[in-house]
């Protein structure tokens, strides 16, 4: 059986890393606004963003409310380099569809 030599070339996935990066995103905006925009009160918003572990489905519902790069939100910074292939991104594509 061929072992799996390209899930060695796979990026390491840091959930808290994520989590960081996801908060930096939200910071220029009220736990208001990101639950009028997501559908959570803004109490659970709240709490997600400061201390506790935000759950999938609200990540899910903030990436889709605020367009998000998901690759970027789950592989950082170094994955805007290569495309899913291996080739190069277009350097004109931003991290976020929607960044201020």
């Amino acid at each position: 059986m061929p072992k799996n030599n390209h899930l060695n070339q796979l990026p390491r996935f840091d959930f808290g890393q994520m989590v960081a990066r996801l908060r930096q995103h939200l910071e220029q905006f009220t736990c208001k606004e990101i639950g009028r925009r997501t559908g959570y009160h803004p109490e659970y918003v709240r709490r997600y963003l400061r201390k506790d572990s935000p759950r999938t489905d609200f990540i899910i519902s903030v990436v889709q409310s605020f367009e998000i790069d998901s690759r970027w939100l789950l592989l950082g910074p170094e994955s805007e380099s290569e495309s899913d292939d291996g080739s190069a991104r277009n350097s004109n594509t931003s991290t976020f569809r929607n960044h201020p």
